[in-house]
């Protein structure tokens, strides 16, 4: 059962990534803030060595969306943050 999980959650984050990538510079607020929050909730899943991957390579992203002009968005982008912090100091 937990190798099934396993592949779920891969499959699961190769899709969203390619969504947090595509919706991350769309015009509309509430894209870019729902980029934001499936990035952090597929940041639950992976291995450490996964975790440092994905975080390395949303970390532009995360910057950048902490200046966005919606608050949802920097709200949003603070709440992943944090859950990045949390799950590596848990590690």
């Amino acid at each position: 059962m937990l190798v099934q999980i396993g592949v779920y959650s891969t499959n699961i984050q190769r899709v969203e990534q390619a969504n947090i990538q595509r919706n991350s510079g769309s015009e509309a607020w509430r894209n870019r803030e729902a980029a934001t929050f499936v990035f952090g909730c597929i940041l639950e899943g992976p291995s450490v060595s996964q975790l440092a991957q994905l975080v390395g390579t949303g970390l532009q992203f995360l910057l950048t969306a902490t200046k966005d002009p919606s608050t949802q968005v920097r709200l949003t982008t603070m709440w992943t943050i944090g859950e990045i912090q949390v799950l590596t100091s848990l590690r």
